[in-house]
């Protein structure tokens, strides 16, 4: 969190910047299927809700958050799946499985009574890595490799923000998670924006 002085400036600037970015999804890819961009749009406006959850101190704020943005991950895989067929995953994908493991293997017994729900999150979390992997593996589209980079960075960025919040906070932080997540809208607003 910033220092106090530059308090406001935070709380403008954080969900600002998430408008610009839903925005940009918006108003780009007029050809692009109406149901993946409704998807799309809708899971950027519950990481919006998100943001703002996670402004404020204390449990049900940050639960509120958890639960925002889960419901956000959950429509970026109905979105990243839709008109695909039959599950075809690239090899490598793997790896994402691994990491989600070993990661909440990490993570979970630092999180108290919030294991189940983190867990939960943690599974969904790389459901969307893997629903953009599968969707880059079908299609080969640079929308589509943007989808992949999106989804990737946004699970570096939730897992820098789970070890600050329950295993020890590190310098950078608050640099490093806000990198991470926007980018990581930006790539899958992007995606929707440069579609044909």
């Amino acid at each position: 969190m910033p220092r106090r002085s530059y308090r406001w400036l935070y709380f403008v600037a954080k969900p600002l910047i998430t408008v610009l970015i839903i925005m940009v999804a918006a108003f780009g890819g007029s050809s692009i299927a109406p149901a993946y961009k409704l998807y799309i749009l809708a899971a950027l406006l519950c990481c919006l809700v998100g943001d703002i959850c996670l402004l404020f101190a204390g449990k049900r704020w940050f639960v509120s958050g958890l639960i925002s943005f889960l419901a956000a991950h959950i429509m970026f895989i109905v979105a990243f799946t839709r008109g695909l067929g039959g599950l075809d995953l690239p090899w490598w994908a793997v790896c994402i499985v691994l990491y989600g493991i070993v990661f909440a293997a990490r993570l979970l017994p630092h999180t108290g009574r919030l294991k189940l729900a983190v867990g939960v999150y943690c599974t969904v979390l790389i459901g969307v890595a893997l629903a953009a992997a599968w969707r880059w593996n079908a299609l080969r589209s640079t929308p589509a490799l943007m989808t992949l980079g999106g989804a990737l960075l946004f699970v570096v960025s939730d897992s820098l923000l789970a070890i600050r919040r329950f295993v020890t906070d590190y310098r950078f932080s608050h640099v490093a998670i806000m990198a991470t997540y926007w980018s990581a809208l930006v790539l899958i607003a992007a995606s929707v924006a440069i579609a044909p």
